[in-house]
């Protein structure tokens, strides 16, 4: 007999333990359902400022692209107006050139020797090549004929 009281004595401390839990649990839940409006007021004050944030980001994005579409229009602009000046300044010598005989002409002068455009300075020459070179012309101008 003790054997049962035992068990029973076991299943109401077990009983008891579990309605501690449901007590716990309770208050916990009542706790959080308790907080559940602060919660849902503190969301939508987060919320109301997120939208407005949001507006604002649009309005800006919107500025922002009539700005880019503006500046696109007045770099096209500049681009063209950049590229007829440059063929305006490719004409330049060609007119101060026929300005130069015109007015030649006016006054009777001869012609100026004129100097193509494509005239380049010659190579410079490095360290043996320059010796060499320079002795090869004084030997020249001294009258030594090279073999053949």
């Amino acid at each position: 007999m003790a054997y049962k009281f035992f068990k029973i004595g076991a299943a109401n401390a077990r009983i008891d333990e579990l309605e501690k839990e449901v007590a716990e649990l309770k208050a916990q839940s009542k706790a959080e359902a308790d907080a559940i409006p602060e919660s849902i007021t503190a969301l939508q004050a987060e919320n109301q400022k997120l939208v407005s944030d949001l507006a604002t980001a649009k309005t800006s994005l919107a500025d922002a692209q009539k700005s880019v579409t503006a500046i696109t229009g007045e770099r096209d602009t500049a681009v063209a107006k950049v590229a007829e000046l440059e063929k305006k300044v490719a004409e330049l010598p060609k007119l101060a050139a026929q300005q130069t005989a015109e007015i030649q002409a006016q006054i009777g002068a001869p012609a100026a020797p004129v100097v193509p455009a494509a005239a380049t300075a010659p190579k410079p020459v490095s360290g043996m090549t320059a010796v060499r070179e320079a002795a090869m012309k004084d030997l020249l101008a001294g009258g030594f004929v090279p073999r053949k």
